[in-house]
This record gives C-alpha cells, structure tokens and sequence, in this order.
C-alpha cells in the first residue's frame, strides 16, 4: 500500500511538472522568425558568407523545430539551399535559452570552370549545432551559433559561425 502511495504522488508530480513547464513555455512567444549571417568554413578549401532567413516553433518547454533558407555568394559561386532540424533547451525555456540540436540540409552549389562554362551539384548534409538566443525584449532576440556538419559531393566536414536577430509574434 505504501508503495502504491508513493508511486501515485511521483506520478501526480510528473504530471504537474509537465504541465507547469507547458504553462511556462505558453507565456513565452511561440513563433520567431530571423534573418542574420553565417560563415561556412571547409579544412582546406576556404570559406562562404551567406545570409539566412529562418523561422522557428516552440514544440513545448524544452523542444523547438526550425528551418532556415540561405544564399550565398562569393567570386562567381552561388549556393542556395535550406536546414531543417530540432532545438532541445537545456533550460524549460523554450524558445530562449541555450539550446543543442541536429539538422540536415540540401544545398545547390554553382561555380564558374572558366570559358562561360559552369559545374553544378547538390550538396546534402547532417550534423549537430549548438547556440543561445537572448531575448531583449518579449518579441526582439539576437541568436548566435555554430554547426559542425558532414556534407556530400566531396564537400566533407564543414564548420559553420553564425548569428541571427529574431522577431516574435
């Protein structure tokens, strides 16, 4: 019988838990959309500056999914592509805090041979990223991060540092 006590109030525990941090996270702005930089960086071959668009959703207090469109172009070479991936907050704050996560993306990638010719290729990638977004006020943030990440087409293992100012609604 005393077992069965204990176990009712751990489990009426969880259960509050669960709903005061959902509580919590309704509070908070759910939707934030961004714009900001990032610089890729490949071991051996250089780097590209891109600019990004991103939206992001609250899932509940500590989980959030995003995606982020980008355009990059430097001495003829153009790269669009996209990220989609999940936030986990290590903090019951989402969307706010410090977060770690993964991602994947596709990418298409245009560079100039020479003679009027071009070589094109679609790149897709996966890896892991981490950051903190700092809420100024309840609807204006500023995110910086950093993503490490394996890509196709001979591309490799890339790094990439980055920062975004978001806008809630």
């Amino acid at each position: 019988m005393k077992k069965k006590g204990i176990c009712l109030v751990l489990v009426m525990m969880l259960i509050l838990g669960v709903v005061g941090s959902t509580a919590l996270a309704g509070n908070r702005p759910q939707n934030i959309f961004s714009g900001g930089l990032s610089m890729w960086y490949w071991p051996g071959e250089g780097s590209i500056t891109y600019i990004d668009l991103g939206y992001e959703k609250a899932l509940n207090a500590g989980f959030a999914l995003h995606g982020k469109g980008s355009l990059g172009l430097e001495s003829g070479v153009t790269i669009l592509g996209g990220l989609v991936g999940v936030k986990k907050y290590l903090g019951p704050t989402a969307p706010e805090g410090l977060w770690i996560g993964g991602f994947a993306s596709v990418s298409d990638f245009s560079a100039p041979l020479g003679e009027g010719l071009r070589i094109s290729a679609n790149v897709f990638g996966f890896g892991a990223e981490a950051g903190y977004r700092y809420s100024f006020t309840p609807n204006l943030s500023v995110e910086p991060f950093a993503r490490a990440g394996y890509y196709t087409s001979g591309v490799g293992f890339a790094l990439s540092l980055g920062a975004s100012i978001g806008y809630a609604l």
